[in-house]
């Protein structure tokens, strides 16, 4: 029953989180006065991909670069089951998020691409977000005990959302949320100037795994949000809240001028010190 359940658990992560991708694509789209595609493209996208022929440039680093989308999907797949589908434990969430950076910068170095590099060398250099992450899951644990989902959703029964009780670390993961949604001006491993980033030189089959990795990540990072700060538990309310949250995000990075990687470092920072600030206080 739990392999049916964590099968049937990562088929609505893939499905669901290309559908917000696409959704997040549309508001920036309409905010900018385009139509923009559908909403399932970024779906129908990696399911085009999934099925075209996997090769790699001449420069890349031969088994590291075939590997790295492999492992991606692992990990995110690894995530939404230790999290979404079993609601376990957190800890194995931040050790995951930690194994995708590095295999971010994986990607950017393995490719041969000067793009790749430049775009793997930022993502390295971004870690404002783990701390972040890190003390905000930190944070849940000291306010109600448990480093479960589970066991936090039902604390939150009894005693309200904890984004009332840590408004700043609701406010650390939503950062991290901002700074992983795509086109995001906190991001600028993937920016314009470097065309995709780390992304760049992955054609074909490999492209559709690293797309279907980054629906699983999108999918798991706003579900546990929305779990661990908002206190929602009922399958039907999971999927509003999180619609609500992408629209919010594509808002955010529709209006919000893209940063430096100096920059976009000092927001991480910034947003980290204050809840910092609050614990202390508190």
């Amino acid at each position: 029953m739990i392999v049916v359940d964590t099968v049937l658990g990562l088929l609505e992560a893939f499905f669901v989180g290309s559908v917000y991708l696409g959704l997040h694509r549309k508001v920036i789209a309409r905010i900018q006065r385009r139509p923009g595609p559908p909403i399932i493209q970024e779906f129908l996208h990696t399911l085009k991909f999934l099925m075209k022929e996997a090769y790699a440039p001449i420069t890349a680093a031969g088994f590291l670069y075939w590997l790295v989308p492999v492992f991606n999907v692992i990990v995110w797949s690894s995530a939404v089951t230790i999290s979404a589908v079993l609601e376990g434990n957190l800890l194995p969430f931040f050790a995951l998020y930690a194994a995708y950076k590095v295999l971010s910068h994986g990607a950017g170095v393995s490719a041969g691409s000067t793009y790749t590099k430049i775009g793997g060398v930022r993502h390295a250099i971004m870690p404002a977000g783990e701390l972040a992450l890190a003390c905000s899951l930190v944070s849940a644990y000291f306010i109600t005990g448990h480093a479960d989902v589970a066991g936090i959703l039902a604390w939150e029964r009894a005693h309200g959302p904890l984004i009332e009780h840590a408004p700043f670390s609701a406010l650390a993961f939503f950062t991290l949320l901002w700074i992983d949604a795509p086109y995001s001006p906190l991001d600028p491993s993937k920016g314009y100037d470097i065309v995709e980033g780390y992304l760049t030189e992955y054609p074909g089959f490999l492209r559709g795994l690293m797309c279907t990795a980054e629906a699983l990540k999108f999918y798991c990072e706003l579900w546990i949000f929305q779990a661990v700060f908002l206190g929602v538990s009922d399958p039907a309310t999971h999927l509003l809240v999180m619609g609500a949250l992408t629209i919010l995000l594509a808002v955010l990075c529709a209006i919000t001028p893209i940063l430096t990687p100096y920059q976009a470092v000092g927001v991480h920072v910034l947003v980290a010190s204050l809840m910092f600030l609050d614990a202390l206080i508190r």
